[in-house]
């Protein structure tokens, strides 16, 4: 899912980034081989249920909400409309905005930014929610900073007087003083981070939010979620397998479970607030949308494909098995009513 750490690049061309305000030691730099990985996340391992803060689904506190393997339906119709078909680079984005009903962060006032706010994207890939937040709200300021420059939309840039893109990379400090922003926006980043500097982007993004503004965090899981009488061998040989794959670079591709502990560990952020949606994958769910279920298939199965270049360089396993192996789980999935659980977490900086 989404931009696949597209704003950042290897620890190995910054061996020495500023430190997080907290005391968790960074990581050395990465191996160069999976052959003997430093932390290989088994089946149990990347099926953790802990969250550590309250997850509140709208306004209903829920006791399920903080278990990933529970299914919980959206409690009304999206009233974000998707438009992108399922080979499309905006469907990413576009079915998020469908899970969470729009945009803007639940947690951050509607009132300011009609008023005007100032706003960073990190990590804006093709830069739709931030042209789309641009539009949206024509007296604010909007940034969208990513490492790569090619996939923006330079014209649709030019069209909109309150937006610009700036390249830059989260490992190595971003390029704006302290206190610059109201609100900073960040989507399917740390998932490709290593685990061990994850505090470090979470300080980042808060050393450059003006005390009181507002941060807001969405994650993903890498796979969907199969109840445990659903899962299959095919399933787990895969899910150990893409743990390897992130073991590599010392990543964890189930970061999204802890996305609220790791705000609520910042000193510098308060008021961690968290939402937990659910998508059924392939099936309609208790939400009866097939046509939504077979686009969030088409996603999974093209960010799983993207990752079989990398098992091929990784771990010599050939496109073709990789393919076959994605096809099989994605099936299980189907047929075991797997869903994709999305998180977002929204927290203010300290005055």
């Amino acid at each position: 899912m989404g931009n696949c750490g597209s704003c950042i690049t290897s620890p190995h061309d910054d061996p020495e980034p500023r430190p997080s305000s907290r005391t968790r030691e960074l990581p050395p730099k990465p191996i160069e081989s999976i052959a003997v990985p430093r932390r290989v996340y088994s089946t149990e391992t990347l099926r953790r249920q802990s969250v550590a803060t309250t997850l509140v689904e709208g306004n209903d506190e829920r006791e399920d909400l903080d278990d990933p393997n529970v299914y919980v339906p959206m409690m009304q119709k999206s009233k974000f409309k998707i438009t992108a078909q399922s080979d499309s680079k905006d469907l990413s984005h576009q079915l998020i905005c469908h899970l969470f009903d729009g945009h803007n962060a639940p947690f951050v006032p509607e009132a300011l930014l009609r008023r005007g706010l100032k706003v960073l994207d990190v990590g804006c890939g093709s830069g739709n929610w931030v042209m789309e937040m641009a539009d949206a709200y024509p007296l604010g300021e909007f940034v969208g900073l990513d490492v790569r420059t090619g996939d923006w939309d330079s014209e649709r840039e030019e069209s909109l007087s309150n937006l610009k893109f700036v390249r830059g990379n989260v490992l190595k400090r971003l390029p704006f003083e302290d206190n610059t922003f109201d609100y900073v926006h960040q989507q399917h980043l740390l998932s490709w981070v290593p685990e061990g500097l994850c505090p470090y982007v979470i300080a980042e993004l808060t050393r450059v939010l003006k005390p009181g503004g507002y941060i807001d965090l969405i994650e993903t899981p890498i796979l969907p979620t199969l109840p445990t009488s659903s899962t299959t061998r095919r399933t787990d040989r895969l899910t150990a397998l893409i743990g390897l794959l992130f073991s590599a670079r010392r990543a964890n591709p189930r970061i999204a479970l802890d996305l609220a502990e790791l705000a609520s560990e910042d000193d510098g952020l308060f008021d961690v607030r968290g939402t937990r949606r659910c998508a059924a994958v392939g099936w309609a769910g208790s939400d009866g949308d097939q046509a939504v279920a077979d686009l969030w298939k088409a996603e999974v199965k093209k960010g799983l494909w993207d990752l079989g270049k990398v098992a091929a360089e990784r771990v010599g396993v050939k496109e073709v098995e990789w393919k076959r192996w994605c096809e099989e789980a994605l099936g299980d999935c189907e047929q075991g009513a797997g869903f994709m659980n999305a998180y977002r977490v929204s927290a203010r900086k300290r005055l």
